[in-house]
């Protein structure tokens, strides 16, 4: 589970942080501060998983990620369709990297249930 921390360097705030440089006005550095944090916890808290670890469990760590997003972004307002297809695709990966069969998700997306953005 160890390779799963070198997805941080692939975290959508990353190109985030160089949108808001470019004069991008969907984020401020708190939101993308905020966002940062989650993510790694997310990521750190899979790859501090014990090889034994179920499925569910990996999904519920994924899940509360996605849920403390949807209050984030209620808060701040700043995930769009952009934000929101780079998300999915970080989740999905990091969900794929963490042993999760995206087959037992709708449209093969692990945020697809609870997503708000």
């Amino acid at each position: 589970m160890i390779e799963i921390l070198k997805l941080k360097e692939q975290k959508p705030t990353l190109f985030w942080q160089e949108r808001l440089a470019m004069g991008d006005d969907n984020f401020t550095k708190q939101t993308l501060d905020e966002t940062n944090v989650l993510l790694d916890n997310c990521v750190n808290d899979l790859a501090n998983l014990s090889d034994s670890a179920t499925e569910n469990e990996k999904v519920e760590i994924i899940k509360n990620a996605i849920l403390k997003l949807n209050t984030l972004d209620t808060q701040h307002e700043f995930i769009f369709e952009l934000e929101s297809e780079e998300l999915i695709g970080f989740f999905n990966e990091l969900a794929s990297q963490a042993g999760v069969d995206l087959k037992h998700f709708e449209d093969e997306d692990v945020t697809f249930e609870w997503r708000e953005f």
